[in-house]
């Protein structure tokens, strides 16, 4: 004889209420692993942030070597004020796969806090300085040399800084669409300068320097003229720049489409 099982209304709630209650459990957190070491190697970092009402930009390219030591070129925007040097920095496991990094700076210290990715290599960061909010990100950088055939193709970003216009800086976003071949670019850039929409093709050339660094120069069709600051990614995944004109800060990835 089967045993009656109560199927009464009040019986049903009771059961669903225990039922979620049980799936809101969150299950055990998994053991974690060790943490890899960090890994050794030339990086690309770009980042952006502010200090106050003072837009900033840092775009830099770092080799990671032992016990802890950071050498680099800095490419840096704070407000209208463009930086390039050289510099030293240092690194320092944290628990739980993080680093404290601090770099030097013709101010002083920019100490910052970096997580690691599954291999050890840095990822993205965070400046910890007080009155500073600053992100940044880090892209693995190859051995090998860079030339502006790699670049040759279908180029396309999209972006976001500021323009110094009326005495304050407003915020600009920018899509691009270029063409690349021998070091020439042609494009179309659609941006929006506060708000106001705004269209124009371009033209530009790059000079290329040791390293995978070099300098970029642009002309719109609206008479506009435009220098940067570029890293070449050595993998042929396109390039970085930051904008070295005083009026206008931008920092941006531009990837190469490959089919």
């Amino acid at each position: 004889m089967r045993a009656l099982v109560d199927r009464s209304p009040a019986v049903l709630v009771a059961m669903a209420l225990a039922t979620q209650a049980s799936a809101a459990i969150p299950a055990a957190p998994a053991t974690p692993l060790a943490c890899p070491a960090p890994q050794l190697g030339r990086y690309v970092v770009m980042g952006q942030g502010r200090k106050g009402v003072t837009p900033l930009a840092e775009l830099a390219q770092e080799r990671w070597l032992p016990n802890g030591r950071i050498e680099g070129v800095r490419f840096s925007r704070q407000g209208k004020l463009f930086v390039e040097q050289r510099y030293l920095a240092s690194y320092a496991v944290m628990p739980g796969c993080w680093l404290a990094v601090q770099r030097a700076d013709r101010s002083g210290l920019m100490p910052a806090q970096v997580a690691l990715d599954g291999a050890g290599r840095p990822k993205v960061g965070i400046g910890t300085s007080a009155g500073v909010v600053f992100t940044s990100q880090y892209l693995p950088q190859p051995e090998r040399p860079c030339n502006v055939s790699q670049l040759d193709g279908l180029v396309i970003s999209q972006q976001q800084g500021f323009t110094f216009h009326s005495g304050s800086w407003q915020p600009n976003a920018v899509i691009q669409r270029e063409q690349w071949q021998g070091g020439k670019v042609s494009g179309l850039a659609v941006s929006s300068y506060g708000g106001k929409r705004q269209q124009a093709p371009y033209t530009g050339s790059l000079n290329l320097e040791a390293d995978c660094l070099g300098a970029l120069r642009e002309v719109d069709g609206l008479g506009g003229v435009y220098n940067y600051r570029v890293v070449l990614l050595a993998s042929g995944a396109g390039y970085l720049y930051i904008q070295s004109d005083p009026g206008d800060l931008t920092v941006g990835y531009l990837a190469h489409q490959r089919p």
